[in-house]
């Protein structure tokens, strides 16, 4: 498990030395560096040559982000030429740290950056490779007639995939099998089975509804459908959220120790009801052995996380907030917050545009 993470000159993040915990939540306004902390950890999960140093800004065998060129990752304002990321890790006490060299006359067109450091492939299964790595982007694949079917994804990698696209065929393939983090386990649901227990929290965010996956003839695609009922509905006639919150739930669900879970805004497109469900469900995951790391806008997500905290159901050394600032211009750098929570869920610093919107709109109805 990541411990503590520290960035140089890392898009917005010119000085960043963070604390990392099992469950880390990523706030703060757009365009504020939340997103560039996940991105720093998914270009090193898919730099294939990372073992000699080498960080590559567009993936060659798999492409978790495209980063783009040298310039599109450095600093605007840096003081020096050195884009640093250094992990340290937990059980194994071992600290990895690359200083890529970047010289804006000569690399700035480069879609790699160059370390010296480098470290055998041992340490590095020691180390980034001993979490799995499991990533949903924002702009999931969502309501379609048709999913892939792939059987070396779903089979063989296990994988959701980072837009989601794999679920309904992973839930056709593996809903059977039973959720083994008895904290997740919805108390409503038919059974302990992957299926059941994601029907149950989907029915936290629209009430009654089920699903149901189908091979096509052809055995390249999946069908899935919502049911109310006796009715069942393609995913575009029941709205953008049950589509965009699946892969979020099976993902939760199916969280494995050792394992390292990116998602951003798992609110997207969801009710606050049901935002708040998330939140709990987020905190509940935690107790799978799992590290996660949130991005979120979502103030019910907190809360749904808080109350999960009030309820004793997740211990709160568990848990961090990170609030994103970006100072004014010309340095535009960001600044992180550390917010902790303590046993009655209260949070210990609670800044401007945190979880105030709410309040300052009323205010303006006096």
């Amino acid at each position: 498990m990541i411990k503590r993470i520290q960035l140089q000159n890392f898009k917005s993040l010119q000085e960043v030395d963070i604390e990392l915990r099992p469950l880390n939540i990523l706030m703060g306004l757009n365009s504020s560096g939340k997103s560039s902390l996940l991105q720093a950890l998914l270009l090193l999960y898919q730099s294939s040559e990372i073992n000699e140093g080498r960080l590559l800004l567009r993936g060659a065998t798999q492409e978790l982000f495209n980063a783009g060129i040298a310039e599109d990752v450095y600093y605007r304002h840096a003081t020096n030429n050195r884009i640093g990321i250094t992990l340290h890790y937990a059980e194994v006490e071992q600290v990895l740290s690359w200083q890529f060299a970047y010289q804006p006359q000569h690399d700035n067109r480069n879609d790699y950056l160059q370390a010296r450091e480098t470290y055998t492939t041992e340490l590095l299964n020691q180390t980034i490779y001993s979490q799995r790595l499991h990533y949903l982007q924002a702009e999931r694949v969502g309501a379609k007639d048709g999913y892939p079917a792939s059987n070396y994804n779903v089979l063989i990698k296990k994988t959701l995939g980072i837009t989601g696209e794999h679920t309904p065929y992973y839930l056709n393939q593996f809903g059977n099998t039973v959720v083994r983090n008895t904290f997740v386990q919805h108390p409503q649901a038919a059974s302990r089975r992957l299926i059941h227990q994601t029907i149950a929290w989907l029915n936290e965010i629209s009430p009654n509804v089920g699903i149901v996956t189908s091979l096509n003839e052809n055995r390249e695609t999946v069908e899935l459908r919502f049911k109310y009922g006796d009715d069942s509905y393609k995913p575009k006639n029941v709205g953008f959220g049950l589509s965009y919150a699946l892969p979020v739930i099976v993902a939760l669900l199916n969280a494995q120790p050792n394992q390292l879970l990116l998602i951003e805004n798992p609110e997207s497109h969801i009710h606050p009801k049901g935002q708040a469900a998330m939140g709990r469900l987020l905190a509940l995951a935690e107790k799978s052995g799992a590290q996660l790391i949130i991005e979120t806008h979502s103030d019910h997500i907190i809360n749904g996380i808080r109350v999960a905290v009030r309820q004793q159901e997740v211990e709160p050394e568990k848990i961090a907030i990170f609030f994103h600032e970006q100072n004014n211009p010309p340095s535009s750098n960001t600044q992180i917050s550390p917010i902790h929570v303590d046993i009655n869920g209260q949070l210990s610093y609670e800044p401007a545009n945190f979880l105030d919107e709410w309040q300052t709109q009323l205010y303006q109805l006096i």
